[in-house]
């Protein structure tokens, strides 16, 4: 309806059927895209799939931008889309650091994610026994690590700071 109004304010035509189709393509494209992210998210184990996903929904909203102004017949289309361009960039970027300078203050939030069923998983599981074996050298090095004076490491505080 918005477009509809600035269509009828700019363009002289309201084009209303042509907006709503616009609208509800880019939503179900968005719908579509959110979904197979998720699930390919999932398959494949990779979390940050979805957690560090900040640029899809400002690209969806871009790309209607985009398709509503041609539906709109702006002359000066190339003026217009590089500015939703330049548009698209800041607030990615505010996004971006906002993102950054959240989590170094609270820290990374523990989240599972969407959860679907374990065939859709492309991951083979692999035997408690097997994983263990494999987790000895790290458990080794970790243990000769705890074992060694804070000062020594580089972990933890250092015995100077006790004062």
């Amino acid at each position: 309806s918005a477009w509809a109004l600035v269509s009828r304010i700019f363009a002289g035509q309201t084009l209303y059927t042509r907006h709503l189709v616009v609208a509800l393509a880019v939503a179900v494209g968005g719908v579509i895209f959110n979904e197979l992210r998720e699930w390919l998210s999932y398959a494949m184990a990779l979390p940050v799939l979805e957690e560090k996903d900040i640029v899809s929904f400002w690209l969806m909203l871009a790309i209607a931008c985009y398709w509503h102004l041609r539906v709109m017949a702006v002359r000066a289309m190339r003026l217009a889309m590089t500015l939703v361009t330049i548009a698209l960039a800041a607030v990615v970027g505010l996004q971006w650091v906002t993102m950054n300078e959240t989590r170094k203050w609270t820290g990374q939030q523990a989240t599972l994610g969407t959860l679907k069923p374990p065939a859709f998983r492309l991951a083979r599981p692999v035997a408690a026994d097997d994983f263990l074996s494999r987790t000895n050298g790290i458990k080794d090095e970790l243990d000769a690590v705890r074992k060694k004076e804070p000062g020594q490491s580089g972990f933890g505080r250092d015995s100077d700071d006790d004062n």
